[in-house]
């Protein structure tokens, strides 16, 4: 869980620090929805990875 954690903080740590220091400028209008997509994606992985408890049985 530590390292599901530290990968999604250093994807999310990435992605803002290219915002701040305008590295996403070469997009244009189109850096909202990059990053927007990019933090879908970073959430569906999240989910994908985290294991899910079964049903219990009556």
């Amino acid at each position: 869980m530590t390292a599901l954690l530290l990968i999604a903080w250093g994807h999310l740590h990435g992605l803002v620090a290219l915002e701040v220091f305008r590295h996403t400028s070469f997009l244009g209008d189109h850096h909202t929805e990059t990053f927007r997509t990019a933090m879908r994606n970073l959430l569906e992985d999240i989910h994908r990875r985290i294991a899910v408890a079964p049903a219990p049985r009556p």
